[in-house]
């Protein structure tokens, strides 16, 4: 049975940061929905403001736990951290396609869409070398 090394790697260390700081960036989005329900209703979008409201406090759960559970180096983290990026920018680019309407904001789903791509491939990468995932082994 091998045991973890002691020292968290360079690599864990930042993707928890990431995580984490996503996190707090949808913590935000939900603090900011939620002091704008009445404003966001009354201009009649899209997309209700209490669901914008619910999805950002889902996904900044969700990014915390994971950047948690990457800094404790724990098995479910390094899991979550290959599923939660993909999900997370299919769900924002489907958000950004098929509920705005501002022509600039549209035009911009394909640009976030292969941003969140990119970003998975390195979560991935980093998260399936044989040094971090030695680290997670117990």
């Amino acid at each position: 049975m091998r045991r973890r090394p002691r020292a968290r790697s360079r690599a864990i260390t930042l993707l928890a940061l990431a995580f984490g700081g996503v996190g707090l960036v949808n913590l935000g989005r939900a603090a900011q929905s939620y002091r704008n329900v009445s404003l966001l209703a009354g201009w009649g979008v899209s997309l209700s403001p209490w669901l914008l409201f619910a999805f950002s406090l889902v996904w900044a759960a969700l990014f915390l736990a994971a950047g948690w559970a990457l800094w404790r180096r724990r098995g479910w983290g390094r899991r979550m951290g290959f599923w939660l990026p993909p999900a997370y920018g299919l769900l924002n680019s489907g958000q950004i396609l098929l509920f705005t309407r501002a022509p600039y904001a549209r035009g911009r789903w394909v640009l976030v869409a292969l941003g969140w791509a990119a970003g998975t491939l390195v979560v991935c990468w980093t998260l399936s070398r044989a040094r971090v995932r030695t680290q997670f082994s117990v």
